[in-house]
């Protein structure tokens, strides 16, 4: 596996805590208006986007994706975890909009779960 697999990963979070950075200092956000808007740009960007690329994967190179986590080439299951990290990630930036409390709660429960019934049923 290649450097980039590992640093792909962690290009939107970092620049969602770049743009997060350059938001409180323009605002002169501090405490916890500050920790928000870090929040909301980590779930719209670290998280919206991220997923998006990765749905994207599953989606568009369904069998290197499959490949590359160990599952079977040319299952439909390809298409199912695309749509759903896709939209998820469609989600996370809609987060960007809605900046009320329970609708990042909800986006962050509906990934977080999801990602670690995924990372973690496999293993049992």
């Amino acid at each position: 596996m290649d450097l980039m697999n590992y640093l792909l990963p962690l290009f939107f979070p970092i620049v969602g805590a770049i743009i997060a950075i350059i938001h409180n200092r323009w605002k002169q956000h501090t405490g916890v208006q500050a920790l928000e808007t870090f929040l909301m740009w980590q779930i719209a960007l670290g998280l919206g986007l991220g997923l998006m690329l990765g749905g994207l994967g599953h989606l568009l190179t369904p069998d290197k994706v499959a490949e590359s986590i160990g599952w079977p080439t040319g299952s439909p299951f390809q298409r199912e975890v695309g749509m759903w990290d896709f939209f998820m990630g469609f989600v996370g930036l809609l987060c960007l909009k809605f900046r009320n409390e329970g609708f990042w709660t909800a986006t962050i429960i509906g990934c977080g779960l999801f990602s670690f019934a995924a990372g973690v049923w496999p293993c049992i």
